[in-house]
């Protein structure tokens, strides 16, 4: 570790990674000062002990000298899948695969999933067929049907984890992907419940720039409603918002001086 002395008047931050030039009567451009505001940052953080990694090498910051207040609240984590809820609760941890796998009838690897996979249904060209299945069975076609039902059970496990996940929180409809997922009628045809339908329609009216504001509407098309609030300032014009404000701002100042010390 290399020590480094802080040139007088300056005042570094390593925590917060801030430098300060608390000096007086400077001269030279925005840029000449600037970077030498920035050398003494940098030097500092190159004075640290140095931890050796097989990608790079790395540094272990201290805790800054005051805590920067944030603008937007801490983001919430994510909810659990089905799968994952389950996995933690019996206590089973995830095992790394390789992505390739050997394919005993070519003694080649291949992809484990996907295209060109061992379970492939053009790698198929020979299925057994037993006498049991009737002259008129087709081995390729039930392989077919199985790998669609497959995907439909799939498709139908992944939307349930993201409307669990969606839960507590207005979930995100895509109106194409809604159409995917939507209930087959006696013709087979798929459509969409009521309540869909609705939302679809909704995103479809905020989707422009204006939010649907300046666009033509068709007939008994129902007015699109803007969701979300509005954000609200406070007025300072008269005497008691004035003494509002003042208090507000005291109370942010008296934050970030009680993190300081």
């Amino acid at each position: 570790m290399t020590t480094f002395q802080i040139p007088p008047g300056y005042e570094v931050d390593l925590g917060n990674l801030a430098a300060f030039d608390k000096r007086v009567g400077i001269e030279g451009t925005p840029v000449e000062v600037a970077t030498q505001g920035v050398e003494p940052l940098v030097h500092a953080i190159f004075s640290l002990p140095v931890l050796e990694s097989d990608e790079a090498k790395l540094v272990s910051l201290p805790n800054g000298a005051f805590h920067l207040p944030r603008a937007k609240p801490i983001p919430k984590e994510r909810a659990l899948t089905k799968w994952e809820k389950f996995a933690k609760e019996k206590g089973i941890q995830k095992r790394h695969r390789d992505r390739l796998v050997l394919d005993d009838a070519t003694g080649e690897y291949v992809p484990r999933y996907g295209k060109g996979s061992k379970n492939a249904l053009d790698r198929d060209v020979i299925l057994p067929h037993k006498e049991s299945m009737g002259e008129d069975y087709d081995p390729f076609a039930q392989k077919r049907k199985e790998k669609k039902q497959r995907i439909k059970e799939n498709t139908k496990k992944h939307n349930s984890n993201l409307g669990r996940a969606a839960k507590g929180r207005r979930a995100q409809i895509n109106p194409v992907h809604a159409l995917d997922v939507g209930k087959a009628g006696p013709s087979g045809k798929k459509f969409l419940p009521k309540k869909g339908l609705k939302d679809s329609l909704a995103i479809a009216q905020r989707s422009t720039a204006s939010a649907g504001r300046f666009d033509q509407k068709v007939t008994n098309e129902p007015k699109a409603k803007l969701q979300g609030r509005k954000k609200k300032f406070q007025t300072i014009v008269d005497k008691k918002a004035l003494g509002k404000e003042k208090e507000r701002s005291q109370k942010i100042a008296e934050r970030i001086l009680m993190g300081r010390k």
